[in-house]
């Protein structure tokens, strides 16, 4: 319907009054914005009703746990070594992980204990510490540790192939590392006497580790093996071929490291060669 403004008179059809000829006025033109406001949503209940999405639950880092659980393992087989040294000799082709942690923990280890008793002895004699870093060290070290364990293993190698079974480098490593349990404990052991100042105990127990690491293990590694199966030659014979190579090889490796940097770092030390 249209209502005139002027008259009032109303009309369904025509732009004009019937009566007075005014222009006509629509009744739905104020109704309709109001309508059509509120056909339209609520912004504000719209958000309010909209489903919000669930926080997805936390997932655990699986590298955090793979290394949490391959160290509970690494720590239970050092626990079982120090009960039980020779059971890993019992094995066949496992445990290979463990005995190269073993290598390198008691390396770093044994690096930590010579860089603390260095620097608290400098620090005692001088009052300042001027001898080389802790990196210089652990490098130095590292790099003489798989010389001598070079030497041992190629002379374990060496011997085991002419006189005994035969024996691949991944074994030999297996066998000799998984002695390294009690060389840790001593290393740990000189690091806290080194720390309380007891200089001298902690030298000797680290020394005892170095022997057992470098000397000891290997040694007895090889007296097992020929003990088990020798060729064509009484053991006794074949261990002293492995004496005999060993000290060959280690002749050589020792003139290389007295003419290289580590001669400097064992002069810090006061051990010869």
């Amino acid at each position: 319907m249209k209502t005139c403004p002027k008259c009032g008179h109303t009309q369904s059809e025509g732009n004009f009054c019937g009566k007075c000829g005014t222009a006509m006025i629509s009744n739905t033109t104020n109704n309709e914005p109001t309508e059509a406001a509120a056909t339209q949503p609520d912004p504000a209940q719209y958000y309010q009703q909209a489903p919000q999405p669930e926080a997805a639950p936390a997932q655990p880092n699986e590298q955090i746990e793979k290394l949490k659980s391959e160290s509970k393992l690494f720590l239970s087989f050092l626990l079982q070594q120090v009960k039980s040294p020779s059971a890993h000799l019992q094995q066949v082709n496992s445990g290979l992980k463990n005995s190269l942690l073993s290598i390198g923990l008691y390396i770093l280890l044994t690096a930590l204990a010579i860089y603390s008793i260095i620097r608290s002895l400098f620090g005692a004699a001088y009052g300042i510490y001027e001898g080389p870093s802790i990196i210089t060290i652990v490098f130095y070290l590292a790099l003489f540790s798989l010389l001598v364990l070079a030497v041992n293993l190629t002379s374990v190698y060496v011997t085991s192939k002419l006189f005994s079974e035969n024996q691949t480098f991944s074994e030999i490593i297996r066998k000799i590392g998984g002695y390294f349990a009690l060389p840790i404990a001593l290393s740990a052991v000189s690091i806290l006497l080194a720390l309380i100042s007891s200089y001298t105990v902690s030298g000797i127990i680290l020394y005892i580790g170095i022997i057992l690491a470098f000397g000891t293990v290997p040694t007895y590694v090889m007296i097992k093996l020929l003990a088990h199966q020798t060729k064509s030659i009484d053991g006794f014979y074949a261990f002293l071929f492995y004496i005999a190579f060993t000290a060959i090889l280690g002749f050589l490796i020792s003139l290389l490291i007295m003419d290289s940097a580590i001669g400097e770092l064992i002069g810090y030390m006061g051990m010869d060669f």
